[in-house]
């Protein structure tokens, strides 16, 4: 049965090993935008937060959605969310 979704990968003894599903928060995603505005690597960011490379890079793609939305939620200040 082919489980959809979930990668294998080997580790360096040849095991497969499956990468755990990572969900980000709408505050974490406009934080990996905001460092990745200010220049750090999709493959830093996402080794800090546990994700995927292709998951920074959709969330990279959706910005434009993601703060359309965070901007029309109430009571959230997305600048409060920057880091220091």
């Amino acid at each position: 049965m082919a489980t959809a979704g979930i990668k294998s990968k080997k580790d360096s003894t040849g095991n497969s090993r499956k990468r755990k599903r990572v969900v980000l928060t709408l505050e974490q995603k406009l934080l990996v935008l905001e460092r990745l505005k200010h220049g750090q690597t999709q493959e830093n960011i996402a080794s800090e937060f546990g994700a995927g490379r292709s998951t920074i890079g959709d969330i990279k793609k959706s910005e434009e959605k993601l703060r359309s939305f965070a901007f029309s939620m109430e009571g959230l200040n997305i600048s409060s969310i920057k880091e220091n």
